[in-house]
């Protein structure tokens, strides 16, 4: 993984896609219905041979415009999603398991209370004039707007994150594989150091595609799309009833981090 210049502003997802919903793996999660966002998988065939699992708030939407750079051609979400491979979940899942293929597989994870605070400040607070955000927060959570608090959205979690990619949690996406299978991804990148995604394309994709990629991954200097959560933590999730609420329905992706050495500096 790269070590260049970390980021700390973070990026809203311009416009939500259409979901696909299946059942997710989860070993320690209280529902028996769960969503596993397998469609945020992409696959990158044709001599590149790249899987990226995207994940909301973890720099989705770069993520996209990257893909669209090596397919050589426009924005859209997800261009090579599973269902245009025609492959089903369990060929995926062989696919990735399959430690002796060539294929790069990419996963971006995030320190979950700062994800959570990025959604909360981009769809609660419309901080970065995400138009769509009411749907995400205010509908979703049943809150109006002299409702919205921290302890109102972070009580809500266990009963409504898991149904909204935005707050659910990052071991249930593609498929569930963050969750199942993490060691089966050959790159894992910190939100925090998003340039580290350009070695999952290094050697695989021509080298002036190469260098856009580059381009792309600099850190942005200001943006319509920035909530800049990670300067937002310590002081806006300062309160210990809120952190106990987030640690408990995070529970699986800090288990999953903190298992592999991932841990998160507060």
């Amino acid at each position: 993984m790269s070590r260049s210049q970390s980021r700390n502003a973070t990026r809203s997802d311009a416009n939500t896609p259409h979901q696909h919903y299946l059942e997710a793996w989860s070993p320690y999660s209280k529902f028996s219905t769960t969503l596993s966002w397998f469609d945020r998988v992409s696959v990158l065939e044709e001599g590149v041979k790249v899987i990226t699992c995207g994940i909301e708030k973890n720099g989705i939407t770069l993520l996209n415009t990257i893909l669209a750079t090596v397919l050589g051609r426009g924005f859209e979400w997800y261009p090579a999603n599973p269902s245009t491979k025609g492959l089903s979940l369990e060929a995926f899942k062989d696919r990735l398991g399959d430690a002796s293929n060539s294929w790069r597989k990419l996963v971006v994870y995030r320190d979950p209370m700062e994800r959570f605070l990025s959604a909360y400040r981009s769809k609660c607070l419309l901080a970065d004039g995400d138009k769509d955000g009411r749907k995400h927060c205010h509908n979703l959570f049943r809150l109006n707007d002299s409702q919205i608090s921290f302890l109102n959205v972070a009580s809500r979690l266990p009963q409504h994150g898991h149904r909204n990619p935005h707050w659910a949690a990052q071991t249930s996406f593609c498929g569930g594989t963050v969750g199942s299978m993490w060691t089966s991804y050959t790159h894992h990148v910190s939100f925090n150091n998003l340039s580290g995604i350009a070695e999952a394309f290094k050697g695989r994709v021509p080298p002036a595609t190469f260098e856009k990629i580059r381009i792309q991954l600099r850190p942005p200097a200001s943006g319509t799309h920035i909530t800049d959560a990670k300067a937002h933590v310590q002081a806006d999730l300062d309160s210990p009833a809120v952190r106990r609420l987030l640690y408990d329905f995070y529970r699986d992706d800090y288990r999953l981090f903190g298992t592999h050495g991932m841990l998160f500096v507060e």
